[in-house]
């Protein structure tokens, strides 16, 4: 029998916000994002390396000013490693920022491309090195959960048994660090893009400290379940029904008049569509477009039904975290100081509305 959702249920979990959704531009600081969670009464967060390195180096400077994203993912350059030392290095000050605004920081977010390379080759053997120096990270922040994506290259093409030997390895190391991992489907990936294929893998796996990261988003978009963001087709209700994990089709659809449209193109040829959507249109659920400040038609209110997702997760008997992790960007990027409070804000009144739909009458 599916147990019922309460409202103290509901209200005992720990429900967290992550730090990168919290703006994007450059006033858009850690600490001013600290002190809004803080605010909007959050306790937990999900982190972000890509922000974490960003901050690192405003306070160091010598560091190298290397893309983070590509560490791991080429040949070695000079100066990476000390990037790694000034990032552990500087994992006391980052821990006690947060715990100045009684914020504790959960999750690392996002590992990729550490997965599903050939066996035996030399990109294989980098992103191992890459996902250590993650894990290292991770245990320097006291952090948990690394949260660790599918590789979305079109050249890893290792096999399923491969991909299953990288995860279990990296759990394995995990373990040895004091640090769980997530395994999270990406839409955008050209393999294992939807969260059936990397429950499969966690259950190959069948290690402790592997586990499943679902991100309603990236369920929604999996090309799977046949929708498209260039045409705004592919909803059906038998198939919303059968995953609990679509989004109801865009209006306008992407490159056909959508808002996000400039901002898509801005990105240059060969961006692909699913990953700007996931980067513009995640609204706050149940709050829409510019935490409700453009809401205009239903639509605008976000098409993704988070809260039937996120009950038929409860009802399988799991705890938590939950963070929200909601993206538009042609808004976080302003540069008003205040749209860190606006978000974080949003989000608690979210949380009310998805909790009050949740419950079971």
């Amino acid at each position: 029998m599916t147990p019922a959702i309460t409202a103290q249920h509901l209200a005992s979990l720990p429900v967290g916000n992550c730090i990168q959704c919290l703006g994007s531009h450059a006033n858009h600081t850690l600490e001013l994002k600290f002190a809004a969670l803080q605010r909007a009464g959050y306790t937990i967060t999900e982190f972000s390396f890509a922000e974490y390195y960003r901050w690192v180096r405003a306070r160091d400077p010598t560091v190298p000013d290397t893309d983070p994203e590509s560490f791991g993912n080429a040949e070695p350059s000079a100066g990476d490693e000390s990037v790694w030392e000034a990032l552990w290095r500087h994992a006391p000050e980052a821990k006690a920022l947060a715990a100045k605004h009684g914020v504790k920081m959960i999750s690392l977010q996002c590992l990729g491309q550490v997965c599903g390379w050939p066996a035996g080759s030399r990109r294989a053997e980098l992103g191992r090195k890459k996902a250590e120096n993650w894990l290292l990270t991770c245990k320097h922040l006291g952090l948990e959960i690394c949260q660790v994506g599918v590789n979305d290259q079109y050249d890893a093409v290792g096999t399923r048994e491969s991909t299953v030997e990288d995860m279990r390895w990296l759990a394995q190391r995990g373990e040895h660090h004091g640090v769980k991992i997530a395994f999270e489907s990406w839409n955008f990936a050209p393999r294992n893009n939807e969260w059936e294929a990397t429950w499969e893998i966690v259950q190959a796996v069948n290690h402790p400290y592997l586990g499943l990261c679902i991100d309603t988003a990236q369920c929604a978009l999996a090309p799977a379940y046949g929708y498209d963001p260039t045409s705004g087709n592919g909803y059906t209700e038998p198939a919303f029904q059968a995953l609990l994990s679509r989004l109801r089709s865009p209006s306008p659809p992407l490159l056909l008049g959508s808002a996000f449209d400039e901002w898509h193109k801005a990105q240059g040829p060969g961006y692909r569509t699913g990953f700007t959507w996931c980067r513009c249109a995640r609204v706050i659920p149940h709050i829409g477009r510019g935490t409700g400040k453009l809401v205009k038609t239903k639509e605008d209110e976000g098409a993704g039904r988070v809260a039937e997702v996120v009950k038929a997760i409860l009802q399988t008997g799991f705890t938590g975290p939950l963070f929200f992790e909601c993206f538009e960007v042609s808004e976080q990027e302003k540069p008003d100081e205040s749209i860190p409070d606006e978000l974080a804000q949003a989000s608690v009144l979210s949380w009310k509305r998805l909790s009050e739909a949740m419950v079971d009458k």
